[in-house]
This record gives C-alpha cells, structure tokens and sequence, in this order.
C-alpha cells in the first residue's frame, strides 16, 4: 500500500494569458486570483517523515520569494496554472500538484511514475 500526505495552501496572485484569442483577450492582462494550491508526497510510514504544516509553510515561503511583492501578492506573469503546477513538482519532488484559480478551474500535474495512483480520481474535489 502507498501512503501520501497533502499539502494545501492559498496564495494571491496575478498573472496573465501572453497569447489569449481573441475571444479571450481580456486574459492577456494582469487580473488577479486567489491560487488554491494542493500538493501530495509520498511517505513510507505512518510517522509524518514530511510534517505537512511545515511543507505548506516552505511552498509558501518559497512562492513569495520567488513571485511575491512586499505586500504578499505573486505576480506569476504568463505562467498559467500548469506553470505553476510543474514548478512546484520539480523544486519539492511532489507526487502531483493541482492550482486551481478561486478554486474553480485550473491544471492538475502528475509525475509520470505516479500517474496510476492518481487515475481516475483526484484528493479532494470540494476546495471552493
């Protein structure tokens, strides 16, 4: 059996849609969202070796430092929710991360190696 913890976190930013439609194009400016963040890591036991309350925080941290203004706002530029999913995969190898933008739509990564734990079902389908 494998076992995972989740990390959820909330973090406002902007970015925008560099090369929106037409239809769309509305998107290609800085708008702002509330980016509802859930990340999954692989544990080995039952002993929280990954304490999840830490992890938010270090996600968090690492976001602002790396995106965020003085006032805590992530300026994401033209990186879409599938950016931002990816980045945060790589820099804490996560099993899987989904953004959502306000908790509605938004992407869902999956590390290759990991994708039939994931299949068919997501963690948890009520953030809003």
């Amino acid at each position: 059996m494998k076992k995972y913890i989740q990390c959820y976190i909330e973090i406002e930013g902007m970015h925008r849609w560099e090369n929106a439609p037409c239809r769309f194009e509305y998107l290609s400016h800085l708008h702002r969202h509330t980016f509802k963040i859930r990340t999954v890591f692989e544990v080995i036991d039952d002993n929280r070796q990954i304490e999840f309350i830490q992890r938010e925080r270090d996600i968090k941290n690492f976001l602002l430092k790396e995106f965020g203004d003085e006032e805590g706002l992530c300026n994401f530029g033209a990186m879409a929710c599938e950016h931002i999913a990816k980045k945060i995969i790589q820099k804490f190898r996560a099993e899987a991360c989904q953004v959502l933008e306000d908790g509605e739509g938004g992407a869902l990564y999956v590390r290759e190696e990991s994708e039939g734990a994931f299949r068919g079902h997501w963690i948890d389908q009520s953030v809003r």
